[in-house]
């Protein structure tokens, strides 16, 4: 299989590669748990790049966006 050379996010499960389609859940199992630095490693992306910094901004961008509308504060003395 050939190196990609570009994914595009677009959060509605499916990664498009120049034709290529990768699932959610190929991404799920190759990608989750790895830290940042490690997917841009796997992705042949430098980490002095302006596509690291693309992928860190969207990374951070979307985890911030998930918290302010998913997290639940937890039952407890604040409560």
């Amino acid at each position: 299989m050939q190196k990609p050379n570009l994914f595009i996010f677009d959060c509605d499960g499916v990664l498009a590669n120049c034709g290529a389609v990768v699932t959610e859940q190929e991404v799920f199992d190759r990608f989750v748990g790895r830290s940042l630095g490690d997917v841009a490693e796997s992705l042949q992306i430098s980490p002095s790049s302006a596509a690291f910094d693309s992928l860190n901004n969207a990374y951070h961008t979307s985890v911030l966006a998930a918290l302010e509308s998913e997290l639940e504060a937890m039952p407890g003395p604040m409560n």
